[in-house]
């Protein structure tokens, strides 16, 4: 809603309303009813126009003059017509013409400093504005409302993909090491150091000999632990992908839990944010 320095808006309004100027056009009226009714209609948008220059003065010292001037400057252009009008109806009775075509005043004006919009318009018009109204303090409301739990979706989504990628990372190094493929490969390369080093013991004498032929011993004998640390290996990989998999679920839960707040809240506002788009372009 907005607050007026001074007089409101529709008060100017209905002063034009009091001045009764539509009646000065109305056919079938005597040269002296007409008459009177021109001259109160003069006195009346004189005193009105004079008011509103006032009004448009003592608003412009204020601070942020240029929205709540609209207005009152509206209606002093709206009280000008108004006056060029009756001048104009006095010019063609003088010079013998026909009556002009008639002034219809607006029945309310309405609008928002906020917006920086202001309108004429009807009763209808007048209650659809402040329906808008409504909906804007509504939506301010939610949107409000929604950003926190906004901030906290961003928040999920990004946890969510790293923790997808960590699963994924521990998923592909436990597939890679239960391989039989994987061990098999291990095995084979460290068989293949140790016959070459048997190979090199074959052809060799004296301590060279002795110290090749103990390292060969000692990595075959070594080759039973590798295995067990291989398997030891692939059970605490297994364990780690049933941690992060748990992690996963327990995210994925939290995540649902803040959707269902999140999606209502959205789309009711998304609805409000339709219907006062739809409301406001109504008024263009």
């Amino acid at each position: 809603m907005s607050s007026y320095i001074g007089k409101s808006p529709q008060s100017f309004l209905d002063a034009l309303h009091a001045a009764d100027i539509p009646h000065c056009f109305v056919p079938n009226m005597t040269r002296r009813q007409r008459q009177i009714q021109i001259r109160y209609a003069k006195e009346s948008l004189s005193q009105i126009e004079s008011d509103l220059v006032r009004q448009v003065s003592q608003v412009n010292k204020h601070r942020d003059a240029e929205r709540n001037v609209i207005p009152y400057e509206k209606l002093l252009k709206l009280t000008q017509n108004a006056t060029a009008a009756i001048n104009n109806l006095e010019a063609r009775l003088d010079a013998g013409k026909m009556l002009p075509k008639g002034v219809k005043l607006p029945e309310y004006i309405f609008g928002s400093t906020e917006l920086n919009v202001w309108y004429f318009g009807d009763e209808a018009a007048r209650k659809r504005f402040e329906l808008m109204e409504q909906l804007k303090v509504r939506l301010d409301g939610l949107i409000a409302e929604r950003g926190p739990l906004r901030e906290e979706m961003q928040a999920f989504k990004t946890e969510l993909e790293a923790i997808k990628k960590n699963l994924d990372r521990q998923k592909k190094a436990y597939e890679s090491r239960r391989r039989w493929q994987y061990a098999l490969t291990v095995i084979v390369v460290y068989l293949i150091v140790i016959i070459i080093i048997f190979a090199l013991a074959y052809f060799s004498t004296g301590l060279p000999q002795i110290v090749e032929i103990g390292l060969g011993i000692g990595l075959l004998v070594l080759l039973v632990p590798l295995l067990f640390t291989w398997r030891k290996d692939i059970r605490r990989r297994k364990e780690k992908l049933e941690a992060a998999q748990n992690e996963a679920k327990e995210v994925a839960r939290k995540g649902r839990i803040l959707q269902s707040r999140y999606t209502p809240l959205n789309e009711m506002c998304e609805e409000v944010h339709y219907q006062y788009n739809d409301l406001r372009k109504s008024f263009k």
